[in-house]
């Protein structure tokens, strides 16, 4: 049960990281990005 409220915390982390790159980082290049962290969880950091 706990394992299941952690994977819940981390999809609303995801969401809201999500968020946050679609109203700060609005190119092409992000939106790479997003898929990324999508299939990796991963947050890279934009140069």
């Amino acid at each position: 049960e706990a394992q299941l409220t952690e994977e819940n915390l981390r999809l609303k982390q995801r969401q809201g990281l999500i968020q946050m790159y679609k109203a700060t980082h609005l190119t092409p290049s992000s939106a790479v990005h997003l898929e990324i962290i999508l299939k990796t969880g991963r947050v890279l950091t934009l140069r």
